[in-house]
């Protein structure tokens, strides 16, 4: 039985397994203690509490008073004590081997809750630590190590709590594959994991059918390249579809890539629709150079800088436009369509960049540009569009352009 410490002026304060003993003196007649978790606005009559001792074990804050009658006598009403109880609950962390080398954090999320006031910390082996007094200090170990913590709050109530760390963590082998979702995807770098190999393919651009005995769309870029990394990274994948298939008009396939946000790290770009109007000429291969290829025709290709492809325009109508670069509009970055600003149109499909499209049967018979780091150009009247361009700022890079049918696919590994 501990008795109660002062915390506040008119308040005590209890510690985890701490009873609290109020004591009458004084009085005659009939005592009946009460207690009150609402600060005293209603209060509750304790069971056989009717001595002048109280043992109480009140698990929050509560006030407590006693009641004394005589006779016919009015009541007499003590003094009120006010209880204040620390619940103090607190977590060093979760026992865990840890990558070999790599500084990491400790402590909870939070290391301490339910105390009373203010926390107080310490830890113990300081000389591993960036700090001994913080909740979530930083170990830099090199052998298996304890910890001991102890936080004590305001009201001097203490706990404790243990975490061993070991290390000797190494990467496991592994790999992530990324189709077509029709939205941006996302990778979260593994632990122990520096370094990631990314290999993206772009798509293909759209033809009448895949059975057609007609040239098919141009050809998805290959990307491949090495880039560090730090675990628990998100990177940002999107991977590019096939370009829409339409009877004279087919759209540019998407680019297929891998980045931080909005910042591109690797693209691989779509290759250009095809029109069946143009039986001796492919839509446009995707290119791995930063700027996009021109197609059959007039609309130039997007430039360096995430460019979009060109526009054509016939009869003062957009017949055509080229791919989206990376960066083009809003979304660009992470795939938007390409689209022919007329009303009827065939849109490129999702991609980083996004395809190009064209205007449909009857008014323009002419492919979409290739979506991609930069666009790829679009088409004149039946004729077929252009390919994306790529990017990589990886190391140790493999690169090939006009490799890739159907949709694109993103590949990492480590």
């Amino acid at each position: 039985m501990l008795m109660v410490s002062n915390f506040l002026q008119g308040q005590t304060a209890l510690c985890n397994g701490d009873s609290l003993t109020l004591n009458l003196s004084g009085q005659t007649g009939v005592i009946q203690w009460q207690s009150s978790t609402d600060g005293g606005t209603t209060w509750t009559s304790i069971p056989g509490a009717n001595s002048a001792t109280l043992l109480d074990y009140p698990l929050q804050a509560t006030w407590y008073r006693a009641v004394v009658t005589n006779g016919t006598c009015n009541p007499f009403y003590s003094d009120i004590t006010h209880i204040l109880r620390s619940n103090l609950v607190i977590d060093a962390g979760t026992d865990r081997q840890i990558c070999t080398g790599s500084p990491v954090m400790i402590g909870g999320s939070p290391t301490a809750s339910g105390g009373l006031g203010s926390y107080t910390y310490l830890w113990s082996n300081g000389g591993t630590l960036s700090s001994t007094s913080v909740a979530n200090p930083t170990a830099n170990i090199s052998s298996q190590t304890s910890y001991v913590l102890t936080v004590t709050d305001s009201a001097g109530c203490a706990a404790m709590d243990t975490l061993t760390l070991d290390v000797g963590g190494v990467a496991q082998p592994g790999a992530d594959t990324f189709a077509v979702t029709g939205s941006a995807q996302s990778f979260t770098v593994p632990a122990c994991v520096d370094s990631i190999w990314i290999e993206c393919w772009g798509a293909q651009g759209g033809a009448v059918t895949v059975e057609s005995p007609f040239p098919q769309g141009g050809l998805g870029a290959r990307m491949r390249g090495k880039f560090p990394v730090t675990p628990g990274q998100v990177l940002n994948v999107v991977v590019g579809a096939r370009g829409n298939s339409d009877p004279s008009s087919s759209g540019g396939g998407g680019g297929s890539g891998v980045g931080v946000g909005n910042t591109p790290w690797i693209v691989a770009g779509g290759g250009g629709g095809h029109d069946f109007q143009d039986p001796n000429f492919s839509g446009v291969h995707a290119v791995t150079t930063t700027t996009g290829v021109t197609g059959n025709g007039s609309g130039g290709a997007g430039g360096t800088g995430g460019a979009d492809g060109g526009d054509n325009i016939y009869s003062g109508s957009h017949i055509s436009r080229g791919g989206r670069g990376w960066n083009a509009g809003a979304t660009g970055s992470t795939g938007q369509n390409g689209v022919s600003g007329s009303t009827t149109t065939t849109n490129g499909t999702f991609g980083l960049g996004g395809g190009g499209g064209s205007v449909g049967y009857g008014y323009c018979n002419c492919g979409g540009g290739g979506g991609g780091y930069s666009g790829g150009g679009s088409a004149n009247i039946n004729q077929s569009g252009g390919g994306g361009g790529s990017y990589n700022i990886g190391v140790q890079q493999n690169n090939s352009g006009g490799v890739w049918t159907g949709n694109g696919r993103v590949i990492i590994s480590w």
